[in-house]
Parts: structure tokens; C-alpha cells; sequence
């Protein structure tokens, strides 16, 4: 068993490497394989028995990178390349990943959504907003000084200015 899972990890890394010949973007699933089965070594290898390997956590060593990784690593690879690859997003989240992994992605994607949408509505406010917002005071402000009347000196704005000089009339 030792034996298969050394050649196996041995021929998708061989494979991987492969495809990232040809796909320089693969060269990433590469680096995330690699990572993955080093950091899976490290947690399960402190306590490991050799005459146990039949039981020990250590045999499914590949498992969550073939079951979960790989395919998600593939679907954000394909959605890269073509952003058609779309429909595939909720059948690989329904489907392929187990529900508490799909409740927290989904809650994930929900908060990530609402702090973009309140990061963009920010950046629209203090880019956009703003400026346009200061640009047309000061516009108002020279327009009636052009005409001789001075907003500050007054303390009054230009709308109670104009009201005041309609009731007047």
C-alpha cells in the first residue's frame, strides 16, 4: 500500500507536470499539489506506524486533493479560460462538494459579496461623489461671486440666497 500511494502521488505529480508544459497556468496545481501532500505529510507522519498503514489516516493522504482541490483548481482553470464553464459552478458546488463545505463556501461568497458591494458603494462615494459634489459647490460659489455675492461673508447658501430674493419680489 506505501508502495501504490508513493507511485501515485509520484505519477500525478509527473502528469501535472505535463500538462503545465503545455498550460503555463497548471504550473499553479503543481505548486498546490506539492504543498498539499508536503503539509498532509507532516500532520499524519508524526504518529505513524508502518504495520498500520491499512487504518491510518495516512492511506486517503491523496484523497482531498483529487476530491477537492483538483476539480476546483480545474473549474477556476476552465472559468480563466472561458468564462461559458459558468453553469458548471453551481453543479460542482451542489453536487461534488459536501454540503457543510457548500453551506460555508456559500456563506463565504455571501459576505465576500456584501463587503464588495459596500467596498465599491465606498469607492463610488469617495471617487465620484465627493469630487462632483465639491466641484459643483465651488461653481455655485464662484458663479455668485461672479455676480457680487459672497456666500461665506453672508453665511447663507445659495438656495436660501435665491429664496430670499424671490420673497422679496
Amino acid at each position: 500500500l506505501a508502495v501504490l500511494l508513493t507511485i501515485e502521488c509520484i505519477l500525478m505529480l509527473l502528469w501535472s507536470i505535463n500538462v503545465a508544459l503545455y498550460q503555463p497556468l497548471f504550473w499553479a496545481w503543481v505548486l498546490i499539489y506539492v504543498v498539499f501532500a508536503v503539509w498532509r505529510l507532516n500532520i499524519l507522519l508524526p504518529e505513524f506506524k508502518m504495520e498500520l498503514l491499512s487504518i491510518h489516516p495516512l492511506r486517503h493522504i491523496t484523497d482531498p486533493a483529487y476530491q477537492y482541490l483538483f476539480p476546483a483548481f480545474t473549474l477556476i482553470y476552465v472559468l480563466l479560460v472561458d468564462y461559458k464553464w459558468l453553469w458548471l459552478v453551481p453543479f460542482h458546488l451542489f453536487i461534488l462538494v459536501p454540503q457543510p463545505f457548500t453551506k460555508k463556501a456559500i456563506g463565504v461568497i455571501r459576505s465576500t459579496s456584501v463587503a464588495l458591494w459596500y467596498a465599491l458603494l465606498r469607492g463610488i462615494r469617495s471617487y465620484i461623489i465627493v469630487p462632483i459634489s465639491i466641484l459643483v459647490n465651488y461653481l455655485i460659489y464662484f458663479l455668485f461671486l461672479a455676480i457680487g455675492v459672497n456666500l461665506r461673508k453672508e453665511k447663507i447658501s445659495a438656495l436660501s440666497f435665491i429664496k430670499k430674493k424671490m420673497s422679496r419680489q
